[in-house]
């Protein structure tokens, strides 16, 4: 089973999972752009938390198209995740980003993200 990623900040990625995806946003095929995307969205902000949902595939082929980046969602869908992982930027190199943590989706949904957030 192929598994496709997307990079974005954590409350984005909550969006994403209570609403599903909307026509527009990409999704990876390769973790490491993931976490580049996550890593441009979040830039230099310390408030947000860059994150990487790994999600399976649509089974229709009609929800995604394949693009040189990656894949792009056509019509909206509701993703199925099986994991959430937290990024770090080392903000004196932001080129090296890192991974930090493993949380389910349900996890995600539960848990409190705002400004005093300790993720």
């Amino acid at each position: 089973m192929q598994q496709l990623y997307f990079g974005e900040a954590l409350d984005s990625i909550k969006k994403v999972i209570l609403s599903g995806f909307t026509p527009g946003q990409t999704l990876r095929n390769n973790f490491s752009e993931a976490m580049m995307d996550s890593r441009n969205c979040v830039g230099f902000n310390k408030l947000y938390k860059p994150a990487v949902m790994v999600l399976q595939v649509p089974s229709s082929s009609k929800l995604i198209m394949e693009t040189e980046s990656g894949f792009m969602v056509v019509k909206k869908f509701a993703p199925i995740s099986t994991e959430i992982i937290l990024c770090k930027i080392d903000f004196r190199s932001p080129q090296f980003i890192k991974m930090v943590e493993q949380i389910s989706p349900i996890a995600l949904i539960e848990m409190e993200i705002g400004r005093l957030s300790n993720i």
